[in-house]
């Protein structure tokens, strides 16, 4: 799979028995659908290993206001979340989510800056968003009709 910011192929990388794909040239990593769960709880040691190494990766000059493609549906642009941790507004976070798929795509330093792992809420949040795809695009066309 290619990196949705370079075009370089990612690198897949086992972390305490997950495995993720991961950009060695911008430090950004994918979590297929549900993988990120693994690495929410805060005594789970598997963010902080994996965002420890991906620090080692310094990202070149990228536009990260360019809406991206997922890296395995790539007719889907992936939907973009804001979430700030603990309502710090200096720890925004944009999380790019395949509503195709359920992956999720970190750019460089947004899994260290999400502090704690703690996402449970926009997970759970987004998680819901895609098992309710279906019921979602049909509201979606009923409220498109009504305009």
């Amino acid at each position: 799979m290619p990196c949705p910011r370079t075009g370089v192929p990612l690198k897949a990388v086992n972390v305490g028995g997950i495995t993720v794909d991961i950009s060695e040239t911008c430090g950004g990593v994918f979590f297929d659908h549900l993988e990120l769960l693994y690495f929410d709880e805060k005594s789970e040691r598997r963010g902080s290993v994996l965002a420890d190494h991906l620090k080692q990766f310094q990202p070149p000059q990228l536009n990260l206001t360019q809406r991206i493609h997922c890296q395995k549906c790539v007719d889907i642009v992936m939907l973009r979340h804001y979430y700030s941790p603990n309502y710090n507004p200096k720890k925004v976070i944009e999380v790019d989510e395949c509503l195709g798929c359920g992956g999720f795509w970190f750019d460089y330093g947004e899994l260290e800056k999400s502090g704690s792992f703690s996402l449970q809420k926009p997970i759970e949040t987004m998680q819901r968003k895609h098992s309710n795809k279906a019921s979602f695009t049909a509201q979606s066309t009923e409220v498109t009709s009504n305009i």
